[in-house]
Parts: structure tokens; sequence; C-alpha cells
């Protein structure tokens, strides 16, 4: 099960990294400010679509991070030097002819979790390791 208050710590560490203000940053990603703000004070739920347009304004923050927090956060200098509007290029999967060796363990890997996304915009991780 996902912890719903890490989720929102995480994306207050954001915030404060990035030195917005929660309507700001509300703004930016194109949600309601009420909405955000409910959010931030436990009221409502973290939705997928809010962080994928999170992960959206700030990509060098990425959705397993986000969603887990399984990943390192970027440290705030490393992306210092980089223009903010200037997206990373995607991370694709290797052409059909390539082949699995251990240069691309992205193939190999194994599922461990599911998330269903539901239409109130929310949604319930499962995890293999349960």
């Amino acid at each position: 099960m996902l912890n719903k208050k890490e989720i929102v710590a995480r994306i207050n560490t954001i915030r404060e990294e990035k030195g917005v203000t929660a309507a700001a940053l509300a703004e930016k990603i194109g949600v309601q400010r009420s909405s955000f703000s409910h959010l931030i004070s436990g009221r409502n739920k973290p939705s997928l679509d809010l962080l994928v347009r999170l992960h959206e304004a700030y990509p060098e923050y990425s959705l397993d991070w986000l969603v887990f927090g399984t990943s390192t956060p970027p440290s705030s200098d490393r992306f210092a030097a980089v223009d903010k509007e200037v997206l990373p290029p995607p991370d694709l999967p290797p052409a059909p002819d390539q082949k699995i060796t251990q240069e691309n363990p992205r193939i190999s890997s194994k599922v461990v979790g599911t998330i269903l996304l539901f239409e109130d915009g929310s949604f319930e991780h499962f995890s293999s390791k349960s």
C-alpha cells in the first residue's frame, strides 16, 4: 500500500527546492489551487494525474521517486545549469533486434508491482514484495 503522507512530503520537497508557493506550483501544473491546498493539508489523496503533471513540469524528479520514494531525488545543484524548459530525451526501449544483455537490464526486469487507476483520479499500488 502506498503511503500518501510520504507522497505529499515528496511534493512539498519539490515545492521547497524550487522555491515556489503551493499556489504557484498548482498553477504551473494546471490544477486548482484549492485542490492542491487540500492535498497538502491531507484532505485529498494525490492522484496519478497530479503526479504525472508534476513530473512533466519538473522532469528531473522521476515518477518512481514521486510515487514510491525508491529512487534518489535529484540534487538541486546537479540541475542548476540546466534550462528548466528543456526536457531530457525519453528513456526509450531498445530496438526489436537488440539482444538482452547486461547492458540492458530493463528488458530482463521482473514486474514487481501494479498500479490500478480509478475514474476519480485515485490509484492503488500492489507490490509482489508483500
